[in-house]
């Protein structure tokens, strides 16, 4: 009925707050784990101290947002 589904391993990433050195930790497992998709919901935003590296890490990561 569906033919050969494909399965895809994706990465879920909630409640960044600018936490950058989580960030880059979860980022680091998804590589080891050959995650092909990394989605992040919730917040990203703390204080606006640490917005503009968290961003770069997300964009680097070519992460999608919801």
């Amino acid at each position: 009925m569906w033919g050969a589904l494909k399965k895809m391993k994706l990465g879920l990433i909630t409640d960044i707050h600018e936490h950058v050195e989580h960030l880059r930790t979860a980022l680091s497992l998804f590589r080891r784990k050959c995650v092909e998709q990394i989605v992040v919901i919730g917040d990203m935003l703390e204080m606006g101290v640490r917005i503009e590296e968290t961003c770069q890490l997300l964009a680097g990561a070519k992460v999608i947002g919801v």
